[in-house]
This record gives C-alpha cells, sequence and structure tokens, in this order.
C-alpha cells in the first residue's frame, strides 16, 4: 500500500501558505504585488517543504524573495499553529518563471 501522506501535507501547506503569503507581502511591501503558490512538495519524511511561487509584476521578485527566505520560520510558526500537525515541514520559499504571454 502506498503512503500518500507527503502528497495530503503538500496540498494543505499549498492552500494554507496562499492565503498567509499574499496578506503577508501585501503588509509589509505596502505596494500591489500579487504572489501566487503554485506547488508544494514534501519530502517522503515530512521534514523539507519546498514551496514553489510566481510574483506579479515580475520585477518584484527579487524582494518578495528576500522577504520570504527571511520570513520562512515565521510562516513555520504560523502554520504550527494553524494545523493539527506533530511537526511542521521547514520551508524553502522557490520562485518559478511565469510562462510568457500568462
Amino acid at each position: 500500500m502506498s503512503n500518500n501522506r507527503p502528497e495530503k501535507v503538500s496540498e494543505l501547506l499549498k492552500n494554507t501558505l496562499s492565503q498567509m503569503v499574499q496578506s503577508f507581502i501585501e503588509e509589509e511591501l505596502d505596494k500591489q504585488v500579487l504572489v501566487t503558490i503554485i506547488r508544494a512538495s514534501v519530502d517522503k519524511d515530512l521534514k523539507e517543504a519546498k514551496i514553489y511561487y510566481t510574483v506579479y509584476p515580475s520585477d518584484e521578485s527579487e524582494e518578495v524573495k528576500k522577504l520570504l527566505d527571511s520570513s520562512s520560520k515565521h510562516f513555520r510558526y504560523l502554520l504550527s499553529k494553524k494545523l493539527t500537525m506533530f511537526s511542521v515541514p521547514t520551508l524553502k520559499f522557490l520562485r518559478v518563471e511565469p510562462l510568457n504571454g500568462a
């Protein structure tokens, strides 16, 4: 029997972080920037999660990257308060280039 727990945790993180990240970025940058969490991937041991995101407008992507990287522990703490998990994985944010014309 296959263990689909990592997939379930990935989906839960993606949905929960989508709301958290957008409101956090709006508050911190005080600009109109759209950050979209497009995918989350959790290791089999549930210790690390890679969070893939896009930024619009793309000229704000470096500022958003710095903010997300410096705030990953804060997001992990917020997740630990919101989710009923024994241990929340460490978060690694990875920017994905949007498709041209999208």
